[in-house]
């Protein structure tokens, strides 16, 4: 994976397969602090106990369809080649919380890239599981709430085209005002 975006899509889609019904992805990108933190946290089913010490093995896997499981491995690979870290607390049967700390001038820091194509891919995956996007950055802080969204809109469905490519460009003007850096 290029860019940390795909890796916080491939950790959500682990999520919706534990079953989450609401899904927290938080992003904190601090110059002053020298730190990109991104937490993922989800109310699902949570991890096995006896998963949790070997989970970012490449070669553990909960899947029946096949033998490795990268997401997390990489994930934590590219977090500590800049000299960060990954944490993941589990919750069983409550959900769990990824959080993955970088240091943010890292030369081998991947860009963010792609936050509002993640978030697009996001709200056509399930209509039932409501997605919370909240970034802090040096200039500001923008929360994004797809169950406010429908509440506001009287809808209970945003997959539809029109109404994703709104709110993708709401999304991408509200990123650029807290200056998110994606490159």
């Amino acid at each position: 994976m290029t860019e940390l975006a795909l890796h916080i899509l491939d950790i959500v889609q682990n999520s919706i397969s534990a079953d989450s019904q609401n899904i927290w992805i938080e992003i904190k990108d601090s110059d002053r602090e020298n730190i990109l933190e991104i937490t993922i946290k989800d109310d699902g089913k949570g991890i096995d106990p006896k998963m949790l010490p070997v989970i970012t093995d490449p070669f553990v896997t909960s899947r029946t369809t096949r033998k490795v499981g990268m997401g997390l491995a990489l994930m934590k690979y590219h977090a500590e080649l800049t000299g960060g870290k990954m944490i993941i607390g589990n919750n069983k049967p409550k959900g769990t919380v990824v959080k993955t700390l970088f240091v943010r001038n890292h030369i081998d820091r991947q860009p963010l890239g792609d936050l509002t194509g993640v978030m697009k891919v996001l709200f056509r995956s399930r209509e039932n599981v409501e997605f919370l996007l909240k970034v802090n950055t040096d200039s500001g802080s923008y929360n994004f709430s797809t169950r406010e969204v429908k509440e506001v809109l009287n809808v209970k469905d945003i997959s539809s085209q029109l109404l994703i490519n709104q709110l993708s460009e709401m999304i991408n003007e509200n990123l650029k005002d807290v200056k998110l850096e994606t490159n």
